[in-house]
């Protein structure tokens, strides 16, 4: 499978990378790294990348900004930023991606172990 990693020189994405490189063609996508550069807060971005790799078999994102403080310490700016990239970012992979997947493809969105485990400061 040809598969697209958004987030692949992270944490997490590196780790997805590493555990299907073995077996399948990657495409790493990162902001400032990776085969392509991407910005989640950017539709037009978004759009271009798709444009630059092609068509793909599957889109794993394990991307996207978010601050961190305490709820009533975030201002407008931070919550436009999450809401605009790590939210809006994914779904915007799949809006456009779904016309860059070959029929039966997948997309994985992740959220993170916050998800899972919240923290102070994590709203």
């Amino acid at each position: 499978m040809k598969i697209l990693i958004v987030g692949a020189t992270g944490l997490i994405g590196g780790a997805v990378a590493n555990a299907l490189s073995a077996n399948h063609e990657i495409i790493s996508a990162g902001y400032s790294d990776g085969d392509v550069k991407v910005d989640l807060g950017s539709k037009a971005s978004i759009e271009a990348m798709f444009r630059a790799i092609g068509t793909v078999d599957a889109v794993i994102s394990t991307a996207g900004l978010a601050g961190f403080a305490p709820f009533n310490k975030l201002d407008d700016a931070a919550y436009d930023l999450a809401l605009g990239n790590k939210l809006m970012g994914q779904v915007n992979l799949v809006r456009v991606g779904r016309n860059h997947i070959t029929e039966g493809g997948s997309f994985t969105l992740t959220a993170g172990i916050l998800s899972r485990d919240p923290m102070p400061g994590s709203v």
